[in-house]
């Protein structure tokens, strides 16, 4: 058993646990977890903690909860291995493509989530930005990328429109395999609570200003990383100012 949970942020120690249980394989897709309150006595924590943990996973697409049943584990997290694999020749052209669909769905994705979020799901954007923030200031990449990638998905559901949210849901691993490429940074944790503010605040057009920029940071750094061309930025940031 391992060591009791002794920390200012349990539940986000308790999802980095549970990711690398299932980064290992000593849990798999499908494995029902113990029961909350089990998981919150083997670790000697709150069951509130337990359940923050949990919601987090949720919206990570890590985890299902089937009442009455219990949890079970639908997802893994992103591996180094899978990062590797898309570097392959032909991942830049499967970037530049992942980057033009990000450009044309999240803008009408995020305008949309600035009608019709509700205060619960803001509450839970500006949660998971607090994780990004927290796997940034302690030099987590993995964890930072892994949040990110689950912000935008909840962004997504919170449209209320269950076929974008798909969409963005298939989008995960490819968008998320490249993220991991690109370093989280203080300007790109900006971009993010600037979007958040904008949905919260239910005003539209700061959420497109805030999406550009938010992608455009992405693609820029792209460049750099040799994933996109200085032709493929300059075509994304003509559909950007065109969506």
């Amino acid at each position: 058993m391992m060591e009791p949970i002794h920390s200012q942020s349990v539940p986000e120690i308790l999802v980095q646990r549970i990711l690398t249980d299932i980064g290992s394989g000593k849990l798999r897709a499908g494995d029902r977890l113990p029961a909350q309150r089990d998981i919150a006595l083997q670790y000697k924590i709150s069951n509130s903690s337990v359940r923050e943990a949990v919601r987090t996973l949720v919206g990570m697409g890590i985890l299902e909860v089937r009442h009455p049943v219990g949890t079970f584990v639908v997802g893994e997290p992103m591996t180094s291995s899978q990062a590797i694999r898309m570097t392959s020749p032909s991942s830049p052209k499967q970037f530049q493509e992942a980057m033009e669909a990000r450009c044309l769905v999240e803008m009408d994705l995020n305008r949309l989530a600035a009608m019709r979020a509700t205060v619960d799901q803001v509450s839970k954007f500006c949660q998971i930005i607090d994780n990004m923030e927290s796997a940034l200031r302690s030099g987590q990449a993995d964890v930072y990328t892994e949040f990110d990638v689950s912000l935008h998905i909840a962004i997504a559901q919170s449209s209320n429109n269950r076929f974008l949210a798909n969409y963005v849901h298939s989008l995960r691993t490819v968008i998320g395999d490249y993220l991991q490429s690109i370093p989280g940074s203080q300007a790109d944790l900006r971009n993010h609570k600037d979007l958040i503010a904008a949905i919260q605040q239910h005003d539209i057009p700061q959420a497109d200003t805030a999406s550009r920029n938010l992608l455009l940071h992405v693609a820029n750094l792209a460049v750099g990383q040799q994933l996109l061309t200085e032709e493929d930025y300059a075509r994304i940031s003509k559909l950007l100012q065109i969506s």
